[in-house]
């Protein structure tokens, strides 16, 4: 507002100008960090970083999915806390990384254990394989 010149409503209107050398930039950022990790992906020390990835990949619906809740208890972490503006704005990069790990961790229990995995769109239980494990081990139980 105060250096453009522009009431409250230009600034944060989508179409300045700025934003599209803003938005153009992240977009070549992302371009060129995605072609160094394809070219690096397959290399030995760095499988562990591309099953990371994948993992991730896997899961992301389900961070977006839960992201509220992380964010929520952010909130009441920060309730408590009672912090000043000035530490407020020093522990964004924490709240970050609380927030994202967090929501990651939640996201990875969903999909590792059923059948919470519908609540991040990838369902891990199936009442059909459940009755044939049963009536498998039923029916070598009775032979």
């Amino acid at each position: 507002m105060f250096i453009l010149k522009l009431d409250r409503h230009y600034v944060e209107l989508i179409h300045q100008p700025y934003l599209g050398v803003y938005s153009s930039f992240m977009v070549i950022t992302t371009f060129l960090v995605s072609l160094e990790y394809a070219k690096r992906r397959t290399l030995p020390h760095w499988r562990w970083f591309s099953n990371f990835v994948s993992l991730s990949s896997k899961i992301s619906f389900g961070v977006y999915l839960l992201q509220s809740v992380a964010l929520t208890g952010l909130i009441g972490i920060l309730d408590v806390l009672n912090l000043t503006d000035w530490q407020l704005i020093a522990a964004i990069p924490f709240a970050y990384i609380f927030a994202l790990g967090s929501t990651w961790l939640l996201s990875y229990f969903c999909y590792k254990v059923p059948p919470f995995g519908i609540l991040i769109g990838r369902p891990n239980f199936s009442l059909k394989q459940t009755y044939r494990k049963l009536f498998r081990k039923e029916a070598t139980a009775n032979d």
